[in-house]
């Protein structure tokens, strides 16, 4: 579960050095296009996150939300 809220953190990093990825986050249906595009802007900024763990979060997080 740790790694998860790791993965989540980072990519929360992500977003904050690089906000215009979220207009296309948000029209992106595709899991593996969401994954690859979050997965090469923190390679860009240097932050070291594998694509497991990315779409792992995305599937905890998408679970999380249809329990709601």
């Amino acid at each position: 579960m740790e790694r998860i809220y790791d993965t989540y953190a980072a990519l929360q990093k992500v977003l904050a050095l690089d906000a215009s990825l979220l207009p296309s986050l948000h029209v992106m249906v595709d899991k593996e296009q969401v994954v690859d595009l979050l997965a090469n802007s923190a390679q860009e900024h240097g932050i070291v996150v594998g694509r497991e763990d990315i779409a792992q979060c995305i599937g905890e997080a998408l679970a999380e939300e249809a329990l709601q």
